[in-house]
């Protein structure tokens, strides 16, 4: 292989590797929350804000969502555009009409 073929291995797996992190630390605050309030709480989990914040939202009220960059396309293709933060008002409506 190529040393830019192994780059973009090593960073694809370093992305892997924060979001399991990510994941572990959502657990674990999930458990502690539950444990000291009996309250279930959701956690999304993503490369970025947007994703992570629809993640939270996807399996309530008590599951969390792990979104790695690679899963965006079959996402999006399948979301409501509305789902999307910023994008549930006029501009949601002007990109929907604009094809």
């Amino acid at each position: 292989k190529s040393i830019a073929a192994n780059m973009t291995l090593d960073l694809s797996l370093i992305s892997h590797r924060r979001l399991a992190l990510g994941a572990v630390i959502a657990q674990n605050l999930r458990y502690l929350i539950y444990s000291e309030l009996k309250f279930t709480c959701s956690a999304g989990i993503s490369f970025n804000k947007t994703f992570a914040k629809l993640g939270s939202g996807w399996c309530k009220p008590n599951a969390q969502t792990i979104f790695c960059s690679s899963d965006t396309s079959a996402m999006l293709n399948t979301l409501p555009l509305k789902k999307i933060r910023n994008l549930g008002g006029k501009l949601g409506a002007l990109l929907l009409n604009a094809g």
